[in-house]
């Protein structure tokens, strides 16, 4: 009788084990749907966080702008994920939030040291950062609680990514890549919209512009696109925000005109002259 009991004691953990497996590894359905989502949120967060270190207004119409064109980010990213067999898309997501998370951490850690954004041209142009080390640990001493939290989606997607039922899928690339494109032209949209004055949305995103205010305006990660854009294929022309000053070889008129010459002046008479 005890032997007939271990047997089916062991039937039943047998039965159970599978069962349990099925439940950790159990993934999502519509899974695109739920990747483009932590995507999307998690750019988001990113842009919050960076909006808190750089002392910009929180609310305002930056976030639009943040939430359409962060918008179109995430589909892109998630039709990238989608294109290849599943391995490799599970790969290409990691490499997309570790991307995201060293950017922002590295444009925070930068502003907190000089107080401006990092520019392509400064990475590219600037000099030796090692002579800043004693400031660096200062300020990383300073700015690590941010960086926690820029660091903390990433740690998130460690587990979220599990599960992700990764494969490729043109139908679900296709859907994400017009979808990208459709909220990107409502973004476009919107900036004609919102005006194009000076110093709108408008302006900071299709001319030049300080980007701790263009990131005001549409958020860090587009600013950073803009300028990898304008760098390597040309910034357009910036109209002059000042009238041009007037000619200086024009006559400048006087309180009192002068007397117009008598017709026997113009003839080369004196005056009081006469003809013989």
């Amino acid at each position: 009788m005890e032997d007939e009991q271990e047997l089916l004691k062991q039937q039943e953990d047998t039965e159970e084990e599978p069962q349990q497996t099925k439940k950790e590894i159990k993934q999502w359905k519509h899974s695109p749907l739920w990747l483009f989502a932590f995507f999307w949120c998690s750019i988001i967060f990113y842009e919050c966080v960076a909006r808190l270190i750089f002392g910009i207004p929180f609310w305002g119409i930056g976030l639009l702008f943040i939430a359409l064109f962060s918008g179109a980010v995430a589909l892109f990213a998630t039709a990238l994920c989608f294109l290849v067999p599943a391995k490799a898309g599970f790969v290409v997501s990691h490499v997309f939030m570790g991307l995201l998370m060293a950017l922002y951490i590295l444009q925070i850690f930068y502003y907190s040291i000089f107080n401006t954004l990092l520019s392509i041209f400064s990475m590219l142009h600037g000099g030796d950062a090692l002579q800043y080390g004693d400031t660096i640990w200062t300020t990383l001493a300073r700015v690590w609680p941010f960086i926690a939290l820029i660091a903390l989606p990433g740690v998130l997607y460690l587990f979220v990514c599990k599960r992700i039922a990764f494969s490729r899928s043109l139908k679900t690339t296709l859907i994400a890549a017009a979808a990208a494109i459709l909220v990107q032209f409502i973004g476009i949209g919107s900036l004609f919209a919102a005006g194009t004055g000076f110093f709108s949305p408008y302006s900071y995103y299709y001319q030049m512009g300080e980007m701790t205010q263009s990131a005001d305006k549409l958020g860090l990660l587009t600013t950073i696109r803009l300028d990898v854009q304008r760098y390597f294929f040309g910034a357009p022309d910036t109209p002059a925000l000042v009238a041009p000053l007037p000619d200086e070889a024009a006559p400048i008129p006087t309180a009192t005109p002068e007397p117009a010459p008598t017709p026997a002046a113009t003839q080369g008479e004196t005056p009081g002259q006469t003809q013989a």
